[in-house]
């Protein structure tokens, strides 16, 4: 290279830093003065609220490992959490007078049983134990906790309420009691059912909830399956997948048999959710995830804009049921439209032949917004159950419980996953928020199916905790009938005759406003079809073949627009579906 020197051979002494002593009297101040406000502050935990206390959970995340509210030393430059020191309370100065509120759920029997429990104490304020998980929900703002059964709890000194729930089946058992200062009290809570759909074989079950999502409270196992139990929901599928890069939740969970603490009457089982373009579903019953476990975002393996088919295949193939998750949002643009229905690929699917449930009923949608969309795929001929799936997050301390939404599936057999899993499958279903809707037309259960007649008489059940203001009986999209509910009502039984000449199917809903026992927008129940077979094409089925003909295009024109394609190839097998999709809407 000649007299020239390449930067990269060139070596170059490092200057020696000095500080001058000024500069070591500012930073010596500066580190006293941190030291002096180090000192305060620990001084100062001892005056802290007790509500601090009651903050407290273990957690996974270093920040909170040892409790939901910690502090910790760590260098200004923060470093491995190893090398962390905690900051423990060693004495607490509540600044109001407090007392011990101790607290037992009881059964009709006697015995004490898992309940959810809420507290409004004195100054207005939810309280938990410090052993308890904080929890409110974003519909109605109540704060509570998961109980065991027994609780501990301290609380200002006055009137303190306490409220405990079950589900939907139980009714909620309250009372208001004196707690006087620096004494222990003692409160008994009774809980008496509502309703025992059991007797008849109709279990409690979710499609959708998460544990370990991205909340700061990493609930173990056993304690995310007594949240479950104290919401009395026997059957529940927790759904693990891909959010961008990051796995939500547990690998090592799928195992494809019942969480080891499962009990006879209660089971938790791991699953799987695939989220792809134009929406998410559920796949009950993988045994290993089916791969890629996340499509739709930029440099996935999956094709930006493809179909759902093979997973909605693969599961079925496996011998689980998969399913369509909070469906549809109000979202943007005019609801009813094309072009506000084509937020989601669900008809498409639905049209081929795909789909073994349809989350009518979740936190994360809109119910009224589903029930439309759901009405028009059932008049094109679509046999898809009514679920109801909450998609919470067990961890996040701001969300609802699992369970908020629940499917009702008459079993066949003992309470299993197996059992409740086939009767999903078989449509002998009822999702809900908290009303308790059962309904026959001329005594056949929800997925059965009648010869085409002119007259049916639909029998109704309603048992609720949650307000109901109308119950509807929908025939082919429209309501049919509606019958209304007494404020206060919480039970009621009705007969009717109903007119389905022509008819494709018949169905019945429940809903109410806003209710403090129903973690949703609004109150919301609704039943499976009852199918009437060899009916014509009718003016709904020609009506809903039309609309969904405008969906299919309205999503053709932004993906093709979008031309996200990984290969030429995924284009066109795209295009063939819908054109296949087409077809079938035309025969209708």
């Amino acid at each position: 290279m000649g007299s020239e020197m390449c930067i990269r051979d060139r070596v170059i002494p490092r200057r020696k830093q000095t500080m001058t002593k000024a500069q070591q009297s500012d930073l010596d101040q500066i580190l006293a003065e941190d030291l002096t406000r180090f000192t305060d502050l620990r001084k100062r935990l001892g005056d802290l609220p007790t509500t601090i206390a009651s903050l407290q959970k273990r957690s996974q995340t270093p920040l909170d490992k040892d409790g939901a509210t910690a502090l910790w030393i760590t260098s200004r430059s923060g470093g491995r959490s190893e090398a962390w020191q905690p900051i423990l309370p060693t004495q607490l100065s509540p600044l109001y007078e407090t007392a011990i509120l101790r607290g037992r759920v009881l059964g009709p029997d006697g015995t004490t049983v898992p309940a959810r429990i809420q507290i409004l104490a004195s100054d207005g304020r939810g309280y938990v134990p410090t052993d308890a998980f904080h929890r409110v929900s974003p519909a109605n703002e109540i704060h509570y906790f998961h109980s065991t059964g027994e609780f501990e709890v301290i609380v200002p000194a006055g009137d303190v309420r306490v409220e405990a729930l079950r589900g939907f089946e139980w009714i909620p058992a309250d009372e208001t009691i004196a707690v006087p200062a620096n004494r222990t009290t003692t409160v008994e809570l009774r809980m008496e059912r509502l309703s025992d759909p059991g007797q008849s074989n109709w279990v409690s079950g979710d499609t959708h909830v998460h544990d370990l999502h991205e909340g700061r409270y990493g609930l173990s196992q056993q304690e995310f399956f007594d949240q479950l139990r104290a919401d009395d929901l026997h059957i529940t599928n927790d759904l693990i997948h891909m959010d961008g890069t990051k796995i939500m939740g547990r690998w090592g969970d799928l195992t494809g048999v019942d969480y080891s603490g499962s009990t006879d009457g209660y089971v938790l089982r791991y699953t799987q959710e695939f989220r792809g373009s134009f929406g998410h579903v559920g796949l009950l019953g993988v045994n290993e995830f089916i791969m890629p476990l996340i499509g739709g975002t930029s440099g996935s393996p999956y094709p930006a804009d493809g179909l759902k088919l093979m997973y909605l295949d693969s599961i079925r193939a496996l011998g689980g049921i998969g399913g369509f998750m909070h469906p549809y949002t109000l979202g943007s643009g005019t609801p009813g439209t094309p072009e506000w229905a084509a937020q989601s690929d669900i008809p498409i699917h639905t049209i081929l032949g795909r789909g073994d449930f349809y989350d009518i009923v979740s936190v994360a949608s809109d119910e009224l917004a589903s029930a439309d969309m759901y009405y028009h795929m059932l008049n094109v001929g679509a046999r898809l159950p009514a679920t109801g799936g909450t998609d919470n997050f067990s961890n996040v301390w701001r969300d609802p419980s699992g369970g908020t939404a629940r499917t009702y599936a008459r079993l066949d057999g003992l309470i299993s996953w197996r059992t409740w899993i086939e009767a999903v499958r078989a449509g002998r279903t009822v999702a809900t928020n908290g009303p308790l809707l059962f309904a026959e037309v001329d005594g056949q259960e929800p997925g059965s199916e009648l010869s085409s007649r002119g007259q049916v008489t639909v029998e109704v059940h309603l048992t609720t905790i949650a307000p109901v203001e109308v119950i509807e009986i929908i025939v082919d999209g429209d309501v049919a009938h509606t019958i209304s509910v007494r404020e206060g009502e919480s039970q009621l039984t009705a007969e009717e005759s109903i007119s389905v000449d022509g008819a494709r199917w018949i169905a019945v809903r429940a809903r109410g406003g806003k209710a403090r026992y129903s973690g949703d927008n609004y109150t919301f129940a609704h039943t499976t079809p009852v199918y009437f077979t060899d009916a014509p094409p009718n003016d709904a089925s020609k009506a809903s073949a039309d609309f969904l003909t405008a969906v299919i295009e309205e999503i053709w024109r932004r993906v093709d627009q979008r031309d996200a394609w990984l290969r030429p190839e995924d284009r066109e097998v795209y295009r063939r579906h819908l054109d296949e999709a087409l077809t079938r809407l035309d025969a209708n």
